[in-house]
């Protein structure tokens, strides 16, 4: 007759093996005063391992390779430290210790909350966009985060200047000082060439540029419904922001791009105007900016959604008629708030 192994504790967390085997438990433990505390590992994250403890979440790189991302992460919770009302955990430590990782690792704050990802399915558009104008207004909570002493981590590598392709950078391009004009008329004369008539180049640079011309900021730069924590499912009140590891200095609109979010917010994409519209409004209002012309983030996104299918067109990875069909939608909503 086999002898069953042993079992764990029914308070033990069966994956906390898989990241730290129990001597390196144990200096955990012994390093962070964490006692007998229940530890629970997430090991969900592409780049990062997560223990969790009661009070407090360590990040552990998966490898060397991402530790950068994590290097920039707790840069971030630094410099969001100094911001009151940001709404992201707190740097409670950098650890070197190569009993315990191999790599450094850190110790943040636990927030409070679940994913919004796990209740949005049962989010109407409208409480979407009550969600994503909430989302605004803490986005302007951290764009105010002070930028004059940065972090080397949180510095951004610019791709270099050159001539304005129809690529992922396509909107990169676009914002570059000086560089707008030429962005959006190498666009406008190729959407030109496939008969869509848009409105004159010279317009849609006119409402942009006061919003290529913001300053930067700290940017969050991945934002979609699962780095958004909720109270619960009913209020849907933002508790946290999570996963900083993208965090850089860069333009602001890069924490309005809705191509983060998954299949949840774009059945709604009919309503992609007025959510960004809306989310405007709020934002430069928290900020104290001059709001400018609220199409333009959307005006901006579109076009850059137009880039992308042409990139993708002149690669051989979407046919003519799609890319055709696409760009008509856009125009549409476009004509929608012009």
């Amino acid at each position: 007759m086999s002898v069953p192994p042993p079992q764990p504790p029914p308070t033990a967390d069966v994956c906390l093996e898989a990241v730290l085997i129990p001597p390196q438990e144990a200096r955990l433990r012994e390093l962070c005063a964490l006692g007998d505390s229940p530890l629970r590992a997430d090991v969900t994250g592409w780049h990062k391992y997560a223990i969790v403890a009661a009070d407090r979440v360590f990040l552990f790189p998966r490898h060397a390779e991402w530790l950068p991302g994590l290097e920039r992460e707790l840069a971030a919770y630094a410099l969001l430290g100094e911001v009151t009302g940001a709404p992201a955990p707190r740097l409670l430590g950098r650890y070197e210790e190569p009993a315990i990782w191999p790599h450094a690792f850190g110790c943040v704050s636990r927030m409070s909350g679940i994913p919004f990802g796990s209740v949005e399915a049962a989010a109407s558009p409208e409480r979407h966009a009550d969600l994503l104008e909430e989302l605004a207004v803490l986005i302007a909570t951290w764009h105010s985060a002070p930028v004059d002493a940065l972090p080397e981590a949180l510095a951004l590598a610019h791709p270099p200047a050159g001539p304005v392709g129809l690529d992922e950078h396509w909107g990169r391009a676009a914002l570059r000082p000086g560089g707008l004009e030429e962005a959006v008329g190498s666009l406008h004369a190729r959407l030109t060439a496939l008969d869509l008539d848009p409105p004159p180049a010279t317009a849609w640079a006119e409402t942009l540029r006061p919003f290529a011309a913001l300053s930067p900021v700290l940017v969050h730069g991945d934002v979609h419904e699962d780095q958004i924590l909720v109270a619960d499912g009913e209020s849907l009140r933002i508790t946290g922001i999570l996963d900083w590891e993208t965090a850089r200095i860069d333009h602001p609109a890069w924490d309005f791009d809705f191509g983060e979010w998954g299949y949840g917010l774009w059945e709604h994409r009919a309503h992609f105007a007025a959510f960004r519209g809306r989310m405007w409004v709020a934002y430069c209002r928290r900020r104290g900016l001059p709001p400018g012309d609220p199409a333009a983030p959307h005006l901006f996104y579109s076009l850059v959604e137009m880039a992308w299918c042409l990139a993708e067109h002149d690669a051989g990875r979407m046919k003519a008629e799609a890319l055709r069909g696409e760009c008509e939608w856009q125009m549409a909503s476009l004509e929608e708030v012009a």
